[in-house]
Order: C-alpha cells, then structure tokens, then sequence
C-alpha cells in the first residue's frame, strides 16, 4: 500500500507500527545509543526512517540525526571510514 498524504502515513506508522513495540527494546536490537537509520530516501525527503527517529526523540530521548554526505562532517566521517566519494 502507498500511502501519498505524509500526515496519513505517520498517523498509520504510530498506530499500525510503532504503537506496538517498546522503544527500549528496539533500541537495544538497533544498536544501543548508536543507532544509524536508512532508507531509499534521500537526505531531507519524508520517509519512515523520519517518523521511527522521531519517535526514539519523544520516548526516550535518543536523538538519531539525519545523515547528509554533503555535510563537511559527514564527508570527513566517509573519509576515516575509508569510503569513496563517487
């Protein structure tokens, strides 16, 4: 099913999704506190990844911040990572 209105989406996504998961638990299977989220979308596009995010923001207060290759910083990480830019 796709889901076009994005306020559609994340009301489906908490009730259908989230709102059955404890968010200790999945932030224990995702990693602890270094939590990495990804999906097909595009830096500062709408997507799932946003709303699960945005949920371990408001449960527990683990921000998971938006990976942007075209941060300096996040280029640097690339880089001691030893990834390539293409």
């Amino acid at each position: 099913m796709k889901i076009s209105d994005p306020t559609e989406f994340i009301r489906l996504y908490r009730s259908q999704v989230l709102q059955n998961l404890d968010p200790r638990q999945v932030l224990l299977e995702l990693g602890g506190d270094n939590v990495v989220l990804l999906c097909w979308e595009a830096p500062g596009e709408f997507c799932h990844r946003l709303v699960v995010a945005a949920w371990l923001q408001k449960e527990l207060g683990v921000a998971v911040k938006e990976f942007n290759p075209k941060l300096r910083r996040h280029q640097d990480w690339l880089k001691a990572m030893g990834v390539r830019e293409r």
